[in-house]
């Protein structure tokens, strides 16, 4: 039903039982879920979390690399 109202986690997931009875499959909707954090599923980039990425005897090398950096 269209009430204009977001649903919450909670009102989801007590329509479970009508649901069931429809399609008999059961719900797997569990409100209390919370993804991890970001950096818990990715690994981080090259250099880790801390900036700069490069250390300076690093970006020394690649300054001379033609096309690569930022120009200034």
């Amino acid at each position: 039903m269209r009430t204009g109202r977001k649903p919450t986690p909670h009102s989801i997931a007590a329509s479970r039982p009508a649901f069931d009875s429809g399609y008999g499959d059961g719900c797997f909707y569990r409100p209390e879920f919370g993804p991890a954090p970001y950096a818990s599923r990715v690994l981080p980039p090259p250099g880790g979390l801390t900036r700069p990425a490069m250390t300076a005897a690093q970006e020394h090398g690649w300054r001379g690399i033609e096309g690569v950096g930022i120009a200034p």
